[in-house]
């Protein structure tokens, strides 16, 4: 597997995950490999940012609602304790 195809498949198993645990958030591309999650509440500065090269999760945390904040917590450790160590080893092989 090279890198290119070990990126597109952290993002691809990322966003599967948040499908089935996150359904309520929705996902909004942006310039330069960022993505938007959007949970469904009215306040503003609630979002995740997901860098989809980086492989990192983003929140204000001064602004952004407790359970979003610990969306994110869930969020930012499956990614980095599942998905990417699963990937490297797909990488490694």
């Amino acid at each position: 597997m090279t890198k290119s195809e070990s990126k597109k498949k952290v993002n691809k198993m990322f966003y599967t995950y948040l499908s089935k645990n996150f359904p309520t958030y929705s996902i909004e591309l942006e310039d330069g490999g960022r993505t938007l999650l959007i949970p469904d509440s009215d306040l503003a500065d609630d979002w995740i940012t997901f860098h989809q090269s980086r492989h990192t999760l983003e929140i204000d945390k001064r602004y952004a609602d407790k359970k979003v904040q610990m969306d994110y917590d869930k969020m930012k450790e499956y990614l980095e304790s599942v998905i990417i160590p699963f990937v490297n080893n797909l990488l490694d092989s």
